[in-house]
């Protein structure tokens, strides 16, 4: 990784980047979304206004945090069912 660029946020499961982990049996739905609906939904998840979002009140550097935490904390969610899936299935 260049030392000009590092992630705002790490997270690692088993001590690996957790987009490079695959989830055993990840269905993939098909829905996608523009980046203005993401921007909304990031913005509602994190409890800030979506006045001041929607008109670019806050810093884009603040926002691209807000969009990055997003993404990772349903990376999370989605990490953490596969982990209790698997533990389930050992029993």
């Amino acid at each position: 990784m260049s030392s000009a660029w590092r992630p705002v946020f790490q997270v690692r499961r088993n001590g690996l980047d957790i987009a490079d982990v695959g989830v055993r049996g990840a269905i993939s739905t098909g829905i996608t979304y523009s980046q203005e609906f993401e921007g909304f939904e990031a913005c509602v998840a994190a409890g800030l206004n979506i006045e001041r979002w929607a008109t670019g009140d806050y810093p884009i550097p603040f926002m691209a945090k807000i969009v990055a935490w997003y993404r990772l904390h349903n990376l999370i969610e989605i990490h953490k069912a596969d982990a209790v899936n698997r533990k389930q299935r050992k029993k």
